[in-house]
């Protein structure tokens, strides 16, 4: 069974949970939107979505390079609070 969340007017899948897309960030400790979309199957434009929303919530910051981020302190300390549920 598929979950599905409106937006836009399109219907997305939820494809990653929030705590498997800051797992991959502990993993990884520098992601792009191209890393989103090889390991979840995200597109372009959901990829670019959910870094913007991790982003908002302060979960991840943009680093130097263009288009790479980093999981911050109230990132991991968040991935710690799923962790222990």
């Amino acid at each position: 069974m598929s979950v599905f969340k409106y937006r836009r007017t399109i219907w997305h899948p939820i494809i990653a949970t929030k705590k498997e897309v800051l797992k991959f960030f502990e993993e990884q400790e520098v992601v792009t939107s191209r890393h989103l979309m090889d390991r979840f199957g995200y597109t372009h434009s959901s990829a670019k979505d959910r870094l913007l929303k991790l982003h908002k919530e302060g979960l991840i910051e943009a680093l130097f390079v263009r288009g790479t981020w980093g999981l911050t302190r109230k990132g991991e300390r968040r991935l710690i609070y799923y962790e222990q549920q």
